[in-house]
């Protein structure tokens, strides 16, 4: 015992001083000087006598009971919604002598609860054993229960058998998405996870948390003569408490069904979503008395290890708790089915982008978005739990746009001999492509991993990604031109690409490096980060992502499945001039990839062809327009005087590019490039009066003829893909957002032509450049008003 020691060390203190002694760290320093001030030292929160010494064993009504349950879950909803747990779930005295018990009791024999608990002597009022001293069971929290007859000591078990059940479980369900938080989220930052130190019984089995709440349910159940619908108001409101927790405990036997994956149907049993989302509405009905006072308090923040500053309590009201509870499992419900529906690689990917990415990650609970990527890859990396892995989707993925039949993927087809040197060779050679295959699985695990997080985080997993798949690309062309040396590999076969290696990995792989950094550009417009003077920069350089992915499209992409394609149709006249087994062989070969090759070479020409090439151009289009018209409002805005610039525009630039220096391929466009491309600034600034109007409007026309042309093939290419009914089952499928991107860039153009049309018939007005949201999250609105 230090407690005199250390107040005779307090009293010898001279005030207003901060003792420094070695045996202190720099942060134990900064919580020194804490101490006093009432906005950080959690010593200072005013308890009340009640609050100290709450009592949790005393007996309680059902209604008082029934108000403590619909409390919890209301601070339970408060903590997805980002406050935290000492704020919210541990403020209940009931939660926090239950946990501080956890460990000291050895609650649920055979489970050893791990973690440490912060032991308070003095403050706990419930008992940890019974008077029989026997421990290991929800009756050892409070002694005597149920001695005599069950009418006196009803109340007894109202506190001790059906709210500690409900908090029981309700502490496990809070562990559960503590885990799912922490194994695929960012920590404090889309739900806060710090514990104070507690465990929130981790190491209990599910089936024991199940049967405390039977247990409850049971003897609810039991003390009531009427069915459900007829029970007291408070007995029916005990009851839908305990059987939502029940409910919604079974959401990790959901999650961890399996589906088959592309099969297009939902073989999961939703069965617990229904019944929940049935309970939740029945508890709308429901109306609760006053929760025993001091039974929430903020005795916790200053009884544990409190990393937080002191923080007022909170917990929505009933009507938000239901009402996002329900759009949490509507979400999860939703999310199930549509990947359950969806058919290919090529539905799932978007799905990703748009559903996942976009719609929930903007939309949805942190726990909704955590609970997905949870459901969709698997410890063992598998999709779902189908028979598709990571790996197996990512072959997928290559296959669906120019990794068709290649040769340096099947080392039965190397024309390697059959000496010792070759084997060698071959052994090498094998080795490199396992490597490259076995990075390209991070990469594309990273990829597949980064839609489940906030649209910042997203974009800055992006950016990291990048430099991932950057490195990757450099290595598979490495590898493949090694490889094509020794002739293992295909050759293109016409065009300004005859005779040069295909590099089907390489390009595949330059083809995803480029859209991801499209996606980063773009993002930043979502988030905010441009200036006015980066915005028509950063869609210039979009636009010239773009034109990039429009070349590589129609260009090497177009090219590999040609040439695979014109392959396999001049292979008959092998054939024909073959013999024997040889012949016989041939012919087999070529039965097979008629039958399964041609069809995915022949697909994938469609999809560039029809698809993939229009859009991209559109999109390129689109980008350079609206820069322009980003530039003509900006040169037309009326600057202060008094700002001056820190830098040139060229070194403004040159910072604005340098984060895009790491990327090789393409390389990092220059100032020149830009200011050969982008005009229009120097145009309206060189001239004043008349001339002035006049190249503002034939500005303002020839930029929106461009938007107009933007629009119209989009329009074209999204009306050609609906009524192609060979190639929009690969792409769409039920329940996806596809669709918003291509009527983001139709409704910005029209929004962008109305304002050009304007600024042509006044072109002399002082204005000034603001921004607003558009219909897109990447394509925010710039437009001018009166300065």
């Amino acid at each position: 015992d230090v407690t005199t020691y250390f107040f005779s060390a307090v009293d010898r203190m001279p005030a207003g001083r901060v003792q420094v002694s070695p045996y202190f760290d720099m942060i134990e320093g900064t919580r020194a000087l804490e101490i006093g001030n009432k906005s950080l030292d959690t010593g200072l929160i005013d308890l009340k006598p009640s609050d100290v010494h709450f009592d949790c064993a005393k007996s309680r009504s059902l209604p008082e009971v029934a108000a403590v349950m619909d409390a919890l879950l209301r601070s339970f909803m408060a903590w997805l919604d980002g406050s935290s747990l000492s704020v919210t779930v541990l403020s209940c005295r009931y939660v926090y002598d239950i946990l501080k018990n956890y460990k000291r009791t050895e609650f649920f024999s055979g489970g050893s609860p791990g973690g440490s608990s912060a032991e308070s002597e003095g403050h706990t009022s419930a008992q940890s054993v019974d008077s029989s001293g026997a421990t290991g069971g929800v009756e050892g929290y409070v002694s005597a229960l149920f001695e005599g007859s069950l009418e006196s000591h009803r109340h007894d078990a109202y506190v001790n058998t059906v709210l500690c059940a409900y908090v029981i479980g309700l502490l496990k369900l809070v562990s559960v998405f503590i885990n799912v938080a922490m194994e695929v989220l960012y920590e404090e930052e889309d739900i806060i996870t710090s514990s104070m130190d507690l465990n929130f019984f981790t190491e209990t089995p599910l089936e024991q948390v199940h049967e405390e709440l039977e247990k409850a349910i049971a003897y609810l159940q039991s003390t009531s003569d009427a069915s459900i619908e007829l029970a007291a108001p408070a007995e029916l409101a005990a009851l839908l408490h305990l059987q939502l927790i029940r409910q919604l405990l079974q959401l990790p036997t959901t999650l961890n069904e399996r589906i088959e994956l592309f099969e297009g149907k939902c073989t999961v049993d939703l069965a617990c979503l229904d019944e929940t989302t049935a309970i939740l509405r029945k508890l709308r009905s429901q109306t609760y008395v006053s929760v025993p006072e001091s039974s929430f308090s903020r005795f916790v923040q200053v009884d544990c290890n409190n990393r937080h500053t002191p923080s007022p309590n909170t917990m929505l009201s009933t009507g938000t708790a239901l009402d996002n509870l329900t759009a949490v499992i509507q979400s999860i419900k939703t999310m199930i089915g549509d990947v359950s529906a969806l058919r290919n690689d090529r539905q799932l990917l978007l799905y990703l982008q748009h559903n996942m990415g976009e719609e929930m990650a903007a939309s949805a609970s942190a726990i909704v978005r955590g609970i997905f990527q949870v459901f969709f890859i698997r410890d063992d990396r598998s999709i779902a739990g189908s028979q598709e892995s990571v790996s197996s989707l990512g072959l997928r993925r290559m296959e669906s746009l120019c990794v068709v039949e290649s040769s340096v993927m099947d080392a039965s087809s190397w024309p390697l001999e059959s000496t010792s040197e070759a084997e060698q060779l071959k052994n090498h050679c094998l080795a490199k492509i396992s490597q490259l295959l076995g990075d390209f699985d991070a990469a594309f695990y990273q990829y597949l991993s980064g839609y489940c997080h906030n649209r910042c985080r997203q974009r800055q997993l992006l950016t990291r990604n990048l430099l991932l798949w950057e490195s990757l690309q450099y290595t598979g062309e490495s590898v493949e031109i090694e490889l094509f040396g020794h002739g293992i590999g295909d050759t293109l076969g016409s065009g300004s690409y005859a005779g040069h290696p295909a590099l089907p990995l390489s390009s595949y792989i330059y083809y995803e490096k480029l859209c991801m950094m499209v996606s980063v550009a773009l993002m930043g417009f979502e988030q905010d980060v441009y200036s006015d003077f980066d915005a028509p920069i950063m869609y210039w350089h979009a636009g010239t992502i773009y034109a990039h992915i429009h070349q590589h499209l129609t260009g090497r992409m177009m090219e590999i499945n040609a040439s695979k394609l014109a392959w396999i149709r001049a292979l008959p006249q092998t054939i024909g001039h073959a013999k024997g087994t040889k012949k016989t062989a041939l012919r087999a070969a070529h039965s097979r990839l008629v039958a399964e090759v041609v069809p995915k070479l022949v697909t994938n020409l469609a999809v560039i062809e029809e698809h993939l090439a229009p859009m991209t151009a559109a999109n390129c289009t689109f980008c350079r327009g609206v820069s322009k018209v980003v530039s003509l409002f900006r040169a037309l805005s009326q600057r202060d005087a008094s700002s001056t610039s820190l830098a040139s525009e060229e070194q403004a630039f040159r910072l604005r590019m340098k984060p895009w220096s790491s990327i090789g391929t393409p390389e990092v466009p220059t100032y020149s490039q830009y200011t050969s491309q982008d005009r229009v600034t120097a145009a309206v600034t060189r001239f004043d009066g008349k001339k002035k109007s006049i190249i503002v409007q034939r500005i303002a026309q020839d930029t929106a003829r461009e938007l107009e042309s933007a629009k119209k093939e989009c329009e074209k290419t999204v009306a050609n893909f609906n009524e192609n009914e060979g190639l929009r089952p690969l792409h769409y499928c039920a329940g996806t957002f596809m669709d918003s991107w291509q009527r983001g860039i139709v409704e910005t153009c029209d929004a962008y032509i109305e304002q050009l049309t304007k600024i042509g018939e006044c072109p002399e007005m002082k204005v000034r450049m603001r921004r607003r949201s558009g219909t897109s999250p990447y394509h925010p609105i710039y437009y001018l008003e009166a300065a």
